[in-house]
C-alpha cells in the first residue's frame, strides 16, 4: 500500500523502501526553492547521483585495496581526475569511509577506503537508488529513483568498460 509521504514541500502517493535507514522513494521529485521563515537560511532539497567518474574512482579504490587490503587511501591516489568533493557524495550512498581527521587545521583527512557495500557494489552484487536527496549541510533526507549497478553508473555515455577497469594496470585506468 502507497504511503503518503513529505518530499520537502510536495507530498505524492508511493511505494517506500528503506537504504542506509532512509526512505527510498521511486520517483525522484524536485521542491521549488523556499527560504526558512525564522533565519533566511535556503531549505532547498539537492539530487546527487553517482557519475561515472564515481564508478571509476570506486572501481580504483577496490583495486588499490587487494594489493594493501583495510588501508586508508589518500585522495590523490585514486582520483587522477581532480574530481576532489565527489568522495563525499559516494560515502552518503555508503560506498567509502574517510578515515578520522585528527588535523584541526583541515576540514576532512583525505584518506578514504570502500566500505563492505562498497565492495559488493564493485563485485556487481548490489545496487543502489539513482539519487541521494540533501538538504543544508549534505544532511540526508533520503533516497530516490531507480536501483542502478556500477555497469550502468560507467557505462553512461560509453566513457567506460567495468571488465576493461577490472583487468587493466592500475597506472593505465583512464583511457
Amino acid at each position: 500500500m502507497p504511503e503518503q509521504l513529505e518530499i520537502g514541500f510536495e507530498t505524492k502517493p508511493q511505494t517506500v523502501r528503506t537504504f542506509r535507514d532512509r526512505p527510498w522513494w521511486e520517483t525522484r521529485e524536485r521542491t521549488p526553492p523556499a527560504r526558512c521563515s525564522e533565519c533566511g537560511r535556503p531549505t532547498n532539497t539537492y539530487h546527487r547521483k553517482i557519475s561515472s567518474s564515481m564508478g571509476w574512482k570506486v572501481v580504483r579504490l577496490h583495486r588499490l585495496a587487494l594489493a594493501d587490503p583495510g588501508r586508508f587511501f589518500h585522495v590523490s591516489e585514486f582520483d587522477v581526475m581532480g574530481g576532489r568533493g565527489e568522495s563525499g557524495t559516494l560515502s552518503v550512498f555508503g560506498l567509502v569511509e574517510e578515515r578520522a581527521n585528527l588535523e584541526i587545521r583541515k576540514k576532512t583527512s583525505g584518506f578514504w577506503r570502500l566500505t563492505p557495500a562498497g565492495e559488493a557494489f564493485v563485485r556487481l552484487e548490489t545496487a543502489l537508488p539513482k539519487y541521494a536527496i540533501l538538504r543544508y549541510r549534505s544532511e540526508v533526507i533520503g533516497f530516490a529513483g531507480p536501483a542502478i549497478g556500477l555497469r550502468e553508473v560507467l557505462g553512461k555515455h560509453g566513457r567506460f568498460d567495468y571488465r576493461e577497469l577490472l583487468q587493466s594496470p592500475l597506472p593505465d585506468l583512464i583511457r
